[in-house]
């Protein structure tokens, strides 16, 4: 929407951010070069970390040298609707020339500034729930991009597609390759049941055979009393949520995100 609103290229604006995140890379992690072992005597003398035998005022520098450096990234689908109008589960074209763009910045950034920089999907929620909040006081609501009142996560297809969970792991097993860290396909399904694992386990199968780090994610409620089980619904009131239908109980526990 910068580049937009301010008639540039997308790939310079983009770059020029890119450049303030290197700037503050480089900032840390000359601070944290310089932090003796003591600070963290576990890792960096005990041996937590691979080389972390230093003496405890000897500066963190060698072993800390080994690990990346990041650039997080969340908003995919939201640029896609942005620039081709389409979902990102309908055309993944431009998020992949985005990805690998930021890829040869970061190849670049490495012989140069001699650190591990890397390119990680971030699972920022409460992140991307303020971004699309900024978002909005700079550019007002756009239909299709701020509806949910947050962006979505990395490279994953949005909430409201209508897609299984096999064209879901298709769909984003291509931008697997394009980022280090990060790279996890979630699923969601209403309940776990006996009859149901042979399917589970053909698509977590699936998936891996594909290079995919995959979750399958479910709610579930329990019923203290007689031990009845059944999806839980959170948009429904209160009690309605964590009564049993079985016995009519309140005695209840209501676990979400199960993985």
């Amino acid at each position: 929407m910068k580049a937009r609103t301010e008639n540039k290229q997308f790939f310079d604006v983009l770059d020029y951010y890119m450049s303030i995140g290197r700037n503050i890379g480089k900032k840390t992690a000359n601070y944290l070069y310089k932090l003796k072992a003591s600070c963290d005597p576990l890792v960096f003398v005990e041996g937590g970390f691979d080389g972390g035998t230093l003496g405890p005022d000897d500066c963190i520098e060698p072993v800390l040298k080994k690990s990346t450096i990041s650039f997080g990234y969340g908003g995919l689908h939201e640029l896609t609707k942005l620039h081709l109008g389409k979902k990102l589960s309908e055309d993944s074209s431009f998020a992949v020339e985005t990805l690998k763009h930021i890829n040869e910045n970061i190849a670049r950034y490495k012989k140069e500034d001699g650190l591990l920089w890397a390119l990680y999907g971030t699972p920022g929620e409460s992140w991307l729930q303020l971004a699309c909040e900024q978002f909005i006081r700079e550019y007002g609501k756009i239909k299709g991009v701020t509806n949910n009142g947050f962006f979505t996560n990395s490279f994953h297809m949005n909430v409201e597609d209508d897609i299984t969970p096999i064209e879901k792991i298709e769909k984003e097993s291509v931008f697997f390759p394009l980022s280090v860290g990060g790279c996890i396909c979630h699923v969601k399904i209403p309940s776990i049941a006996p009859e149901m694992n042979a399917g589970i386990k053909s698509m977590i199968r699936y998936a891996m055979s594909l290079g995919m780090y995959q979750s399958v994610n479910h709610a579930q409620n329990r019923c203290t009393e007689c031990g009845n089980h059944w999806v839980g619904d959170d948009s429904a009131p209160y009690e309605e949520n964590y009564t049993c239908p079985k016995c009519g109980s309140l005695k209840t526990i209501g676990i979400r995100r199960m993985n």
